[in-house]
């Protein structure tokens, strides 16, 4: 195989245009910083944490959302 798979981002149940752009670009510069080896050592583990968090409908927790 040649190259990258390409970067999908389903659409999570009942989350708007704007918030499913917004965490799609931020799951898309992810992955491309750790593709291009762009990702310091140091960096690497918050950020796959936060992709984790990014891709998972049950943990998400969209901006603005009260917290309980």
């Amino acid at each position: 195989m040649d190259g990258w798979p390409p970067i999908t981002t389903p659409r999570f149940d009942g989350e708007s245009e704007i918030e499913f752009k917004r965490r799609a670009a931020r799951i898309h510069e992810i992955i491309v910083g750790f593709r291009s080896g762009r990702i310091a050592e140091v960096e690497a583990d918050e950020l796959e944490s936060e992709l984790m968090l990014l891709k998972s409908p049950d943990v998400y927790v969209r901006p603005g959302a009260a917290l309980n």
